[in-house]
C-alpha cells in the first residue's frame, strides 16, 4: 500500500506538466488513468520500474494532447483579438477617445490608428501568459480588447 501511495505521489509530482496546467477534469482523468494502472500492478511491479514506465506511456500521450489543444485554442483567442479593434473605435470610443489615441499613437488618421492598435493589441495579447488566454475563447476575447483599448484613452 506504501509503495501504491508512492506511485500515485509519482503522477502529481513527475507526470503532472509545469509549463501548463490541467483543468480539474483532466487532472482526475490522469489520477484515474493512474489508479486503473496501478491496481491492475502486481506487488512486485509496484516495486519495479515497469509500473513507472507504464504509467509515463499510458499518461503522456493525453497530456500531449490537451498541451497542443491548449495552444491551438490560445493561438485562436490571440488571432481574433485584434478584430474588435474596428468594432471598437466604431461603436465604443468617443470622438475625444479617438483623438487621445492618434495623439498617444502619433498617428494622424483612422486607418493608421486602427491599423496600430491592431499591432498594439497583439503584442499585448502576445506578452500575456496562456493561462490567462485561456479564460477567453474568440468572442469573449472581446471584453479584453474592449479594457485595454480604454485604458489607452
Amino acid at each position: 500500500m506504501e509503495q501504491y501511495r508512492i506511485m500515485k505521489s509519482y503522477v502529481g509530482a513527475i507526470l503532472i506538466p509545469f509549463d501548463f496546467s490541467l483543468t480539474p477534469e483532466q487532472t482526475a482523468e490522469v489520477f484515474a488513468i493512474a489508479d486503473a494502472a496501478l491496481e491492475a500492478a502486481s506487488d512486485e511491479d509496484l516495486f519495479s520500474d515497469t509500473v513507472r514506465i507504464s504509467l509515463d506511456q499510458l499518461i503522456e500521450p493525453s497530456i500531449k494532447k490537451w498541451h497542443v489543444e491548449l495552444l491551438d485554442h490560445v493561438q485562436a483567442v490571440r488571432d481574433a483579438a485584434p478584430d474588435y479593434v474596428t468594432p471598437y473605435l466604431a461603436t465604443e470610443a468617443s470622438p475625444e477617445e479617438i483623438e487621445q489615441l492618434m495623439t498617444r499613437f502619433a498617428v494622424k488618421d483612422w486607418d493608421s490608428l486602427e491599423a496600430e492598435l491592431r499591432k498594439e493589441i497583439r503584442t499585448c495579447l502576445a506578452g500575456l501568459d496562456n493561462e490567462k488566454i485561456r479564460q477567453y475563447d474568440a468572442v469573449t476575447v472581446k471584453d479584453l480588447v474592449f479594457a485595454e483599448l480604454r485604458s489607452w484613452c
